[in-house]
């Protein structure tokens, strides 16, 4: 059905994964794939964050730090966090996590603006990724 729509899709392996998504004639909405070419696709993210320096390096781990501490939070306060799919949160968790929510809301929007945009402009991924084939690491 979606192939019939209009949409194309291109395989890759983590090889040439880097290349591809730089790929600028191919229109990237969605990224599809499975755990392992999340997690290369998160160390090599991390590995390009440490190579910085200085005071860039300081503010973006800073603005990354509580902005996973922003979508942790979040996602407890909205009922999605996985951890309690089974057991629901206490009272006193869900507010902990509202407050913490309402807490970095302005300092996710500031790492949304100054880092995390330049991380999704980079990988040319315009809406979303969309996982199979396993189980996600938590970050």
């Amino acid at each position: 059905f979606v192939l019939s729509n209009g949409t194309t899709q291109q395989y890759t392996n983590v090889l040439k994964l880097k290349q591809d998504l730089a790929d600028e004639t191919r229109s990237k909405t969605y990224l599809t794939a499975v755990p392992l070419v999340l997690d290369t696709l998160q160390r090599r993210v991390t590995a390009t964050l440490a190579a910085a320096k200085g005071v860039k390096k300081f503010i973006a781990n800073v603005l990354i730090a509580a902005s996973t501490a922003y979508v942790s939070a979040r996602r407890i306060a909205q009922g999605k966090d996985i951890n309690y799919a089974v057991q629901p949160p206490s009272i006193l968790k869900l507010l902990q996590a509202a407050f913490i929510t309402v807490l970095l809301a302005p300092v996710y929007a500031l790492a949304n603006k100054l880092v995390l945009s330049k991380i999704r402009a980079k990988m040319g991924i315009e809406k979303g990724i969309i996982c199979g084939g396993g189980s996600l690491a938590n970050h």
